[in-house]
């Protein structure tokens, strides 16, 4: 009903007040699917029934349609949404919407986390048998001993550095594991964060 509303002509003649409650309503809509969704992923996963259909894919299409999808909400917070390259044609196996579920997790946790006049870069690099593909922030890092704990199921960050990463990266994690991938983090308090996943390049993914 709410994205009706947002949608509908009519919405531009509301008075500010009343477009703000439809606001507010969509985005607390909007936020319960998403938990939702991620719980029975997590119930997929503790029952191994988390499961992935892999096709050739090309990459560079794949990042740019997540790049599309932020870029509204990066330009509202005066963040710098990236891509680079932005035309790679390289061909990976993959299940095209689990991984765009991994780029939007790590791509709307940086914007979270990112200061207004940051940037948030996606990238994507070639390796043997994988593409690597990167999403590096300005923002405020992730200290050193708490790396280790983020792809943890039902994890929450308790600092000022960073707050609330939840179980998308939990689920990514397992995601990017279910494509015969990994995902990591490398960063540093002050000096920003570069998550990181590799996936089979078609060559290697193909049965």
């Amino acid at each position: 009903g709410a994205e009706i509303l947002l949608t509908d002509a009519e919405f531009a003649n509301l008075t500010p007040e009343v477009r703000r409650w439809v606001e507010f309503i969509k985005r607390n809509v909007d936020i319960s699917l998403r938990l939702i969704s991620d719980l029975l992923d997590v119930e997929r996963i503790s029952h191994g029934k988390l499961l992935v259909q892999p096709k050739a894919h090309c990459i560079g299409d794949i990042v740019r349609d997540a790049q599309e999808t932020f870029a509204m909400a990066a330009a509202a917070n005066s963040i710098r949404l990236a891509l680079e390259p932005a035309d790679l044609k390289t061909a990976v196996y993959c299940d095209r919407d689990r991984v765009m579920q991994v780029l939007g997790n790590l791509i709307s946790n940086s914007l979270k986390f990112t200061a207004k006049g940051g940037e948030v870069t996606v990238s994507v690099e070639s390796l043997d048998d994988a593409v690597k593909v990167s999403v590096r922030d300005t923002g405020p890092g992730i200290a050193e001993g708490m790396i280790g704990k983020i792809f943890e199921r039902f994890a929450q960050i308790s600092s000022k550095e960073r707050v609330g990463l939840g179980l998308g990266l939990y689920i990514s994690n397992m995601l990017v594991q279910a494509h015969g991938g990994r995902l990591w983090v490398e960063s540093k308090v002050g000096s920003g964060s570069t998550f990181a996943f590799t996936l089979p390049n078609e060559k290697r993914g193909k049965p």
